[in-house]
């Protein structure tokens, strides 16, 4: 059991993420330290962004306005800057491609940008986002698109074009 890595506080109508975060991840028992944050441990975000997306914005719990993509961009590559985040995972909607472009734009080179309801597992998604430059990683999973071999095939597109092919154990067969 690890202790010390986040400690949950709610802060109303914060910008700031909703946590704090120690350091430092310490045994229970004796202290020891196990490791840090940032050298040895850092987070993936799976933001699912279509879910809290509508025809006027993104809604966040912790904004009381609705944010555009550029303003939700800003807000990623600020808490990025607070917290070691090495990956997003649908940060921005499945048919914001604009946004995608820009947030891969900014981020693209510092950050795994992972396509998940954008690309689908399906290959002309995935064309589309490497002519357009929407993402750097893909979210495969097999029951999305039919086949073992066409699964197969785009894993083999994405990492042609340098993107990073995350495959996925499930997929709505859990409530977890």
């Amino acid at each position: 059991t690890l202790v010390g890595a986040m400690a949950a506080r709610t802060v109303e109508n914060s910008p700031e993420p909703s946590a704090t975060i120690s350091p430092e991840i310490r045994q229970p028992a004796n202290g020891t330290k196990l490791c840090s944050l940032g050298s040895q441990v850092a987070f993936a975000m799976d933001v699912a962004a279509t879910e809290f997306r509508s025809s006027a914005g993104y809604k966040l719990a912790s904004h009381p306005d609705l944010l555009s993509s550029d303003e939700l961009i800003a807000w990623y590559s600020e808490i990025r800057h607070k917290f070691p985040i090495f990956s997003i995972e649908g940060p921005l909607s499945e048919d914001d491609w604009a946004g995608w472009r820009e947030i891969t734009s900014r981020m693209g080179d510092s950050c795994q940008l992972v396509g998940d309801d954008l690309l689908c597992t399906n290959p002309a998604r995935l064309s589309r986002a490497i002519a357009e430059g929407s993402c750097n990683a893909i979210l495969v999973k097999l029951n999305q698109i039919g086949t073992l071999s066409e699964t197969l095939d785009v894993v083999d597109q994405a990492q042609r074009a340098g993107m990073r092919a995350i495959i996925s154990h499930r997929s709505g067969e859990t409530e977890d």
